[in-house]
């Protein structure tokens, strides 16, 4: 039983009817936090589109489990094209974090990688390294872009 008066239009609280969580069931739930917008990364939207991109719902809730917060390095050593980097990009906006890359393929055009940054506007990366993360000739390139010579958080998938 409420008491009081209800003003619906300026609601401290906003309950949403959600369906398909539990099959054949509504749930009420309430939104506890709003995070940045997925859409914009999408890979429709990329300039560099590789055969498996990775979903940007995926890529920011990687970078959120790693905590990813400005002024950080970041190491992607399987980058493809960039989707973990650039949620990190994002999630530190407008400050900039020191992103590498690591991507082995020929297929991956690193121009148009660094255009995704800057149509977003973006901090671009670090470096993006065109070699194999299991050479010791790779990894000792990546560790010279770092201060200290290692990574704050490694976010790959």
């Amino acid at each position: 039983r409420f008491r009081g008066s209800v003003d619906l239009k300026g609601a401290d609280v906003r309950l949403y009817v959600m369906e398909g969580l539990v099959l054949g069931k509504k749930v009420l739930a309430r939104r506890l936090v709003e995070g940045k917008k997925t859409s914009p990364y999408a890979p429709k939207t990329r300039k560099c589109i590789t055969n498996t991109p990775l979903c940007p719902v995926t890529a920011f809730a990687m970078c959120n489990i790693a905590r990813i917060r400005p002024h950080i390095s970041v190491l992607d050593p399987y980058a493809g094209s960039c989707a973990t980097l650039l949620a990190a990009a994002a999630l530190a906006a407008p400050s900039p974090v020191t992103a590498v890359g690591i991507e082995i393929s020929d297929g991956v055009n690193f121009d148009r990688v660094e255009e995704d940054f800057e149509v977003r506007g973006l901090p671009g990366l670090r470096a993006l390294v065109r070699g194999d993360c299991r050479e010791e000739r790779v990894r000792e390139e990546i560790r010279r872009l770092v201060v200290g010579g290692s990574f704050d958080t490694i976010v790959t998938d």
